[in-house]
């Protein structure tokens, strides 16, 4: 048979195919080596083989390698009960190391009063907010945002209030603004200032005042804000530190303004919500429809992992010779109605997962609710599943949902 142009033709293609063949497994190669992945080819997989993109449109699929296997099967673990664990170091009583906690608030409510104190308390030891807990000496940095240092020298001018400055590291955003320097946390440059600055000064409790000023995000956004708070998780994990973030809450309706905060009402995405260990509410103590001049505020936790802080009040106010001081109240009375005084009292006193009987909350309420309506609000809160509870009769038992 003589050779004709459609063998020549023919010819051309299969060394041409086979020069793309060899380039493209020359690429796929230098991939491999820096993915760290194994490429095969789909007529070479057999039966077991685990397939990573078996939907692949190419000629190639793949699969991971055995490192790669290995490190994910060691993410597994499982409830060994045998593993003792160290206590929560909840720093100041209200904040656990380790973790993100977020205190929210209206504008003006007394945020940076309550830091500064709880920071200047904190930097000496002892009495922290005039009784609430006993403290070491530890040491507190915070990330200022609107306000700047400024308005923190002329507070602690005005109030006296004692301190250990060498205990205390404040950094301006607006300042490092000015000078180009990177503090957001949705930024890789503004990450690695942070780390570097928490790994100098190594501090106990950092506060992000406020989160908004510190990263360019949508905070309306899951997708934008999920990023932001996995990486504080880990921020706080590695650095063995209390981060807190101080956010906004959204304006009220004037309709709900008698109303008790709740966590729902921060502004921006409910991932807040889901990766704070803590969320802390401050809030005018004696609800109006109207803002108060120099209300008292009510610090309440509004949500925790672990047992819930009591609340306090505090108020700002000139003692007799006119120098202005914080007036704190261990034992607030926190108004509403009894269901959700007895609730509170519940997630103060008891942690998720822990029983309790109706006796127990009978004596928890120093007998000033009866039997009968707390058996009956417990059984409510038991509908609505925010407790769950085993037995029956007399032997009935309660313990706050883990869910």
């Amino acid at each position: 048979m003589g050779w004709d142009a459609n063998d020549a033709i023919n010819e051309n293609r299969e060394i041409a195919a086979a020069t793309a063949q060899e380039a493209l497994n020359k690429a796929r190669s230098r991939k491999a080596q820096k993915d760290n992945i194994v490429y095969i080819s789909k007529a070479e997989l057999v039966p077991g083989m685990e397939v990573r993109d078996a939907k692949s449109t190419s000629n190639m699929a793949v699969i991971n390698s055995e490192a790669e296997k290995k490190e994910l099967l060691a993410l597994r673990r499982t409830i060994d009960t045998s593993i003792v664990l160290p206590p929560i170091d909840m720093i100041g009583g209200l904040f656990p190391r380790e973790h993100v906690s977020t205190a929210i608030a209206a504008p003006g409510t007394g945020k940076t009063w309550f830091v500064q104190k709880l920071t200047s308390d904190l930097s000496i030891g002892g009495n922290v907010f005039e009784g609430y807990v006993e403290s070491d000496p530890l040491r507190v940095m915070i990330f200022a945002g609107e306000a700047g240092y400024e308005l923190l020298i002329r507070r602690g001018t005005e109030t006296g209030w004692q301190l250990n400055k060498d205990n205390i590291s404040v950094f301006s955003g607006n300042e490092a603004e000015q000078k180009k320097i990177m503090l957001d946390v949705d930024n890789q440059d503004g990450q690695k200032n942070v780390e570097m600055l928490i790994g100098e000064f190594k501090p106990d409790l950092v506060f992000i005042d406020t989160l908004g000023a510190f990263h360019s995000s949508d905070e309306n956004s899951s997708k934008e804000m999920r990023p932001i708070f996995r990486y504080l998780c880990s921020l706080a994990k590695d650095k063995n530190i209390a981060l807190v973030a101080i956010h906004h809450t959204r304006k009220r309706k004037i309709v709900e303004r008698k109303a008790r905060m709740t966590q729902d009402e921060a502004v921006g995405s409910s991932i807040l919500n889901r990766f704070s260990a803590v969320i802390l509410g401050l809030e005018e103590a004696e609800k109006s429809e109207t803002p108060r001049d120099n209300p008292t505020i009510l610090v309440w936790t509004q949500k925790s992992w672990y047992r819930k802080p009591g609340p306090f009040t505090f108020k700002m106010e000139k003692d007799t010779y006119g120098r202005l001081g914080m007036t704190v109240n261990l034992q607030p009375d926190i108004g509403g109605k009894a269901r959700e005084q007895i609730f509170v009292n519940i997630q103060t006193r008891y942690k998720p997962g822990e029983w309790f009987n109706a006796c127990d909350i009978v004596d928890l309420m120093d007998n000033r609710i009866g039997d009968t309506y707390i058996r009956r609000c417990l059984n409510e809160l038991v509908d609505r599943k925010t407790l769950i509870k085993e037995g029956s009769n007399r032997w009935t038992k309660f313990a706050i949902s883990e869910e």
